[in-house]
């Protein structure tokens, strides 16, 4: 963790052309030391001016934009899925985000890649680090962040590849009652925000559409 040190004069303005880490947001970053990836954290992290263009995404890749949007769901159920319940308005706006998530990633599947699902891809990812959505959950309870970056990594694969890969096994394990991995409750009750009952054939379906 970084001290919350900042230089008055210096102003960052960040444009990001991708969407998904909400780097342009984000307190926390990856930093690659002698060939390894190590993640560090503080709010002086945080840029002054986020500008969310979506004429700066206009010739991402399709699968990209799906990819991003993944990434930006699983920053929400996983904090979820690893923590003990918080209840009152961190889950509210958390079913929120999730259910709007997974409806745009219907969208962009279904083939719209617009200007406008790009805008709403953009901020929907910024507001899952801004919001109450993570407020009392863990910071590094999101388990299969940890072992996804490791298989992305051994293998040279995209994060959200890797992801989508192990991620059915790791939710059945939650779903099993593993507790090194999650809350199987709070997996379930994730999950219900979106009307279904089994997370793992959810997330399955999710994946493969």
């Amino acid at each position: 963790s970084l001290p919350a040190l900042r230089n008055p004069v210096v102003r960052r303005d960040f444009v990001p052309t991708t969407v998904g880490t909400g780097v342009e947001v984000s307190a926390v970053a990856c930093v690659g030391i002698d060939g390894n990836k190590r993640i560090v954290s503080g709010a002086a992290l945080r840029p002054d001016i986020a500008v969310l263009d979506p004429e700066l995404t206009a010739t991402l890749p399709d699968q990209l934009l799906r990819e991003g949007v993944l990434e930006a769901l699983l920053r929400i159920i996983g904090p979820v899925a690893g923590s003990d319940r918080v209840g009152g308005l961190p889950d509210a706006e958390a079913a929120s985000l999730v259910r709007e998530l997974v409806a745009l990633g219907y969208r962009i599947a279904a083939g719209d890649q617009g200007p406008q699902t790009r805008l709403d891809a953009a901020m929907l990812s910024s507001a899952t680090h801004t919001g109450w959505a993570l407020a009392g959950r863990g910071p590094y309870s999101a388990k299969h962040w940890y072992l996804a970056n490791e298989l992305s990594t051994g293998l040279g694969l995209r994060k959200m590849v890797a992801t989508a890969c192990l991620l059915p096994a790791v939710w059945s394990r939650i779903a099993t009652g593993d507790t090194r991995y999650g809350n199987p409750d709070m997996l379930a009750q994730a999950w219900s925000w979106l009307g279904e009952a089994d997370p793992v054939a959810g997330l399955r379906s999710v994946l493969r559409d």
